[in-house]
């Protein structure tokens, strides 16, 4: 395998991993919602769904810096 080839793997492996904080808090946010968890009428239940999604997000952020400080 040469370098290019090795270079552009590790790059696409380091975006999915990167990318799985976020996939997890979705998955969760559609179970809560799939196992009736939480219903419509939950207080408070749009905060609790931005803050979950937001957490997600910003654990993908702060991985994908990292990894991108390891890979250099």
């Amino acid at each position: 395998m040469s370098n290019s080839a090795r270079g552009l793997l590790a790059k696409a492996l380091r975006t999915v991993a990167s990318l799985m904080p976020w996939a997890a808090a979705l998955y969760l946010h559609y179970y809560l919602e799939d196992a009736g968890v939480w219903q419509v009428d939950m207080p408070f239940r749009g905060a609790i769904s931005v803050t979950l999604l937001g957490v997600g997000m910003l654990l993908s952020f702060v991985l994908y810096s990292v990894l991108g400080r390891i890979g250099r």
